[in-house]
């Protein structure tokens, strides 16, 4: 059970968005993830926008599932961005991004060198080395567990990435099969991982 949000908090839902219209949006996720993990989730936020929302995969992941990863967030930005301009060729600027965990911090290099290019842009569950150093952004419980679901076989990892990032979704057979299908289907080397 979680505990009540403060008064002050604005709501979860609101029907005077900011970033409402045609802007299109960019999702991007995190260390390991693809877009297929989005899941129905970019049919949703297209229809609730009535705006374009696309994916793109990190090196290394998903349909780039071959490449290498890029070493740096700012190199991993400028490849994303590279192949989103290629799938988008006509796409007008500024977008909008939405990134997820390390995703986030690939929206925000984004936004720091290319800032005309981006009108809005939303950070979820992400952590900023010149923000906090590292022993703030993670437990030392946390680190073990991290590197327990590395050292884990990609069905296995899938499971316990599940377990630990959803509280709705831990029992959901369904959704943990899918993310495993991902997972042998388009795997994540441990170098990329690890890059």
């Amino acid at each position: 059970m979680s505990a009540p949000r403060p008064a002050t908090s604005p709501p979860i839902h609101s029907k005077s968005c900011p970033i409402t219209g045609n802007t299109p949006w960019l999702l991007v996720r995190g260390l390991c993830r693809q877009q297929r993990h989005w899941e129905d989730f970019p049919n949703q936020l297209s229809a609730r926008l009535s705006a374009s929302v696309w994916c793109v995969d990190i090196a290394g992941t998903g349909n780039q599932w071959q490449g290498q990863s890029p070493t740096s967030i700012s190199k991993m930005m400028l490849q994303l961005r590279q192949q989103f301009f290629c799938q988008h060729p006509h796409t007008t600027l500024p977008i909008n991004l939405l990134g997820l965990s390390m995703g986030a911090m690939i929206a925000t290099e984004w936004a720091r060198q290319f800032p005309t290019e981006i009108k809005a842009m939303v950070c979820i569950n992400t952590s900023f080395h010149n923000v906090s150093p590292c022993y703030q952004r993670i437990r030392p419980r946390g680190l073990l567990t991290l590197l327990r679901i590395l050292s884990s076989s990609a069905l296995q990892r899938e499971a316990q990435i599940l377990a630990l990032t959803s509280a709705t979704q831990q029992a959901n057979q369904a959704l943990r099969q899918r993310w495993q299908h991902y997972a042998r289907e388009q795997p994540v080397s441990i170098s990329n991982t690890l890059r």
